[in-house]
């Protein structure tokens, strides 16, 4: 076991106000510019190799130059191998200079990998050569292990190119796809495109090595792009070295594969030979002056910088929790606005599952009303009578939460323990403290289990009826160890979630989802690459399972009137919109709906495909990954385009996931044997402290908070008047210090006393207040926003801390292990997030210490102790962040939410 710890921030506390949006400024038109990715064939193992590799990228330059490129990518490590003394300085490197000569004088940006060596510490590097003539580079944040146990050192920033073209995010390696905070910051920061120096290599021994490398590099691309709207470049290695071969595939995708594609630009092309591929970025109008609202940057500093406390589940040899279970993800097709007829379906459907051995049963979102919202203006007489002015999933919402969850929910959860099982529903839930708050939900049931997980991310038109959730808590434990819940676009659009979980520890990760597809998307296989490629981007990025239940059908409304006529004149009811709608080949029956309500055809909600899975890992799968569940006959799809690419079907069985349209798939439900010993969740229990980097992403996230929305940080002086201590950094409103000393014994040090020492506990609040959107509603009024206003405590970053040393001038001053020279009387260093002080001085012994003997010091017992000769000690106290309220203060405050 394991604990990790994060920094502290304040939780959103919630009252309800009604308050003006931040308003950005848009930004101008993007011209379009010329790419080239180089599949490079470099030397990676060769020591004095940078000569040879040096050549060869010249002779790319010069052709990607001809080519009219404006700005030229290279793969990781591409002028150096990897090869310790083979490290560079990019300042004074004759080939770095030579290279940057020709980017000056073809006028092009040019991007390569290259160890460098700063200080006696290497780095895998990117080197940035611009038109002015000038070089810049980025420190690769996230290292691999291999990377990690040469020693090498880790950035902390990540980078943004600022061009004529917009501005360009930049990554190597494998970061860009196994991190996934490092994408999302650089679409919060406005990057037009995401530049990755790529060094993917396969183990030549392994039969599946290379399709799963291809599928990985494939997926996250592509992902990201329907994520974000953001294009990704790829420039990877066409080589061998360090007992791997590398595939080449370099490639530029912005929606389509427009440089490196295969014929119809749909997947990479196997690449035969080293070489060029450029593309003709075209010019773009999009808005990309605030890729994030503030309520994302919002919420993201605040997951990330949450103190969690807690230790990592123990799984494996010795572990309490099992690996195998069976569990189910259910087709289901919901009678909208009847509770009771879907509750009669769920039961049903769960006797079965636990008839054949389920242990984890799991519905779609919104499976108890249905989803499909209709605006009480537009309410036949009938449903008047129902739902009154009330929106029909208010006025069927159940209560979960708290004391007095209602019946439904007791009845149900009665059931799901008397089988045993694990059951997971999506609804409507009414807040247990405000009667005018409503959520969409997922009620969590089991033995001895009531819990629901409220949605973050609203889709439309969700927002008129339900509230924006705030937190990361849909976490469950189980005899087969954590599981964590998200719903729909919290997990196709903000990974961010699923992130956090796998960082708890869930091996299975459930996405309730009402995803529905245009009838364009399903026939040319745009819905199984969206719904496919995500999902599967994101285990095999995470190293857990995946269940994701779906809708299946027409679930709006009954049809009346001229669509029922007609549907029954031609001998159709509603249940055939979903088994002939989405497939195109019933040209009746399309072009009928077509002509009887054209809305229907161009509606979010109202028709869904089904395609309910579990996904898990499967190392012996070409793609790294098996789904079970609702697939047809490929065949369907190919019969519209017949190149659609080789991952369709991806297992050579001749069916396609994820896309069975037919009645028979309605209320059904899909199990699968999990193995979830394969849920290694590498990156969380990895040793390797720059895998995942949470501390970081609490930075980044609120530093883009602040300068995305142009947060006034003062820089600001603290003074306590009776330590005479002095804090001065860039603070927000309302920031305060508190000083309280504390006893505190310094290390011994051979031939030093310590004349001098004391300690204090820094209590620094800095509160901001910004305002999250709660609901959103349109209707026949008009816009009603609705918001919440939260207390936000922001990273704060680096501050100085100044003390005073009179009298100190002549021994050795350490102030948090740092050694401090004194000035006018005064001592000074630079910390991070301060939260507690350490001064210890020493004086000269004449009687000197014979060993080393250290002393106490409170919670830290491993204090190094200093060397004369270095003037190195580390006295640094824990992280412990004092909080302005207790943690049970917060969570009232966050309760009371409810009652504003």
């Amino acid at each position: 076991m394991r604990k990790r710890m994060k920094q502290m921030v304040v939780l959103l506390v919630v009252c309800v106000t009604v308050l003006a949006q931040l308003v950005i400024p848009a930004s101008a038109a993007e011209a379009g510019f010329v790419l080239s990715v180089v599949n490079f064939d470099a030397v990676l193992d060769k020591p004095g190799a940078n000569k040879e590799n040096a050549a060869k990228m010249e002779n790319y330059l010069r052709k990607a130059a001809g080519e009219g490129a404006d700005m030229v990518l290279f793969p990781e490590y591409s002028l150096t191998g990897q090869v310790a003394e083979n490290a560079v300085n990019p300042a004074s490197d004759a080939e770095v200079a030579t290279l940057a000569g020709i980017a000056d004088q073809q006028e092009l940006y040019l991007l390569f990998g290259a160890l460098i060596e700063e200080e006696g510490t290497l780095y895998s590097a990117m080197v940035i050569c611009k038109p002015d003539g000038t070089t810049d580079v980025y420190k690769k944040v996230h290292l691999t292990d291999r990377e990690w146990q040469a020693g090498y050192g880790a950035g902390i920033a990540p980078y943004v190119l600022k061009t004529e073209f917009g501005n360009f995010g930049l990554a190597l390696g494998n970061e860009f796809a196994d991190a996934a905070e490092l994408g999302k910051y650089y679409y919060g920061a406005a990057c037009r495109m995401v530049l990755v120096g790529q060094s993917y290599g396969y183990a030549p021994a392994d039969a599946n090595g290379l399709s799963q490398a291809q599928y990985d590099v494939y997926t996250s691309a592509y992902a990201y792009y329907r994520m974000y709207s953001r294009g990704v470049a790829v420039a990877n290695l066409l080589t061998e070295g360090d007992g791997l071969a590398y595939f080449g595939e370099s490639f530029v995708f912005t929606g389509k594969f427009i440089a490196g594609g295969n014929d119809t630009q749909t997947a990479p092309a196997v690449t035969t030979q080293a070489g060029i591929a450029t593309a003709q970025v075209d010019a773009s109008s999009r808005d990309t002056s605030a890729g994030m609202s503030s309520r994302r940057l919002n919420l993201l500093a605040d997951w990330y910088g949450e103190l969690t406390d807690y230790t990592l589940p123990v799984y494996g040899q010795n572990s309490a929790y099992k690996d195998n279970v069976r569990v189910a993800s259910v087709n289901f097709h919901p009678v909208w606005g009847d509770v009771d007829a879907n509750v009669a379906k769920i039961k049903e459907l769960m006797q079965k599952a636990h008839e054949d051995g389920v242990e984890l049963l799991v519905f779609p979102e919104m499976a108890l009303t249905a989803y499909s919202v209709v605006l009480p203006e537009d309410y036949t007489e009938e449903q008047k009578a129902l739902y009154g002015e009330e929106y029909m999933q208010r006025a069927l919402a159940p209560v979960i939460r708290g004391e007095n969850p209602s019946s439904v929910i007791t009845d149900l959860q009665a059931l799901a323990e008397s089988y045993g099982m694990y059951v997971l529903i999506g609804m409507p839930e009414k807040d247990e403290l405000d009667p005018n708050t409503y959520w969409n939900s997922v009620a969590i049931l089991g033995p001895d289990l009531i819990q629901s997980y409220r949605k973050v991310n609203l889709a439309n038109p969700e927002p008129n009826w339900s509230a924006f959730g705030t937190e990361n808590d849909g976490v469950f434990e189980t005899p087969f160890g954590l599981v964590g819940v998200a719903i729909c676009a919290d997990i196709y659009n903000y990974q961010e979630l699923q992130r956090t979980y796998a960082q708890m520890g869930c091996r299975i990760v459930i996405n309730c989802t009402a995803g529905a597809a245009n009838n364009t998307t399903v026939e040319n296989g745009g819905w199984q690459l969206t719904y496919q490629n995500r999902l599967e981007s994101f285990m095999l990025r995470d190293d857990n399972f995946m269940i994701t239940s779906n809708l299946v059908g027409y679930e709006g409304p009954e049809l009346t009137g001229e669509v029922e006529q007609a549907l029954a004149e031609a001998g159709y009811d509603q249940d055939d919109i979903t088994s002939s709608w989405l497939y195109h080949g019933n040209t009746e029956l399309y072009n009928l709906l077509r002509n009887a309500d054209g809305s229907l055809l161009n509606s979010r909600a109202c028709i869904f495909p089904g395609s309910s899975l579990c996904i898990a890992l499967d190392p012996s799968s070409p793609t790294g990954v098996t789904a079970y569940g609702n697939t047809t006959d490929s065949s369907i799809i190919r019969s519209y385009d017949t190149d659609l690419g080789p991952y369709l079907d991806k297992d050579g069985d001749g069916k396609s996931p994820y896309l069975s349209y037919t009645t028979d798939t309605f209320n059904v439900f899909y199990a699968a044997d999990f193995d979830l010993s394969l849920a290694t969740l590498e990156k969380f229990y990895n040793e390797n402290p720059f895998d995942y980097r949470p501390t970081l992403y609490y930075q980044w996230y609120s530093e883009l908070f602040y300068d995305t929305y142009g947060i006034g940080l003062e820089d600001t002086v603290l003074t306590d008047e009776q330590s005479g201590i002095q804090l001065s950094g860039r603070f927000a409103d309302g920031v305060a210090m508190t000083v309280t000393p504390v006893v505190y014994t310094p290390a011994s040090l051979e031939g030093y006393r310590a004349a001098d020492s004391f300690g204090y506990d820094i209590d620094l609040s800095s509160i901001h207040t910004t305002q999250v959107l709660k609901t959103n509603e349109t209707n026949a009024m008009g816009a009603s926003d609705v918001y919440y206003t939260g207390s936000y405590a922001p990273y704060v970053g680096k501050v100085t801390v100044s003390i005073p040393a009179e009298g100190m001038e002549g021994g050795l001053l350490y102030v948090n292990g740092q050694p401090a020279q004194v000035t006018n009387g005064r001592a000074e260093i630079t910390v991070e997030n301060l939260d507690a002080l350490t001064v210890a001085y020493y004086v000269a012994d004449e009687k000197p210490i014979p060993s080393p003997t250290p002393g106490p010091n409170p919670g830290n017992t491993e204090n190094p102790i200093p060397s004369p000769d270095t003037g190195i000690i580390d006295l640094t106290m824990p992280i412990v962040l004092i909080l302005a309220a207790s943690a049970a203060a917060v969570v009232a405050l966050r309760r009371k939410a409810a009652s504003a």
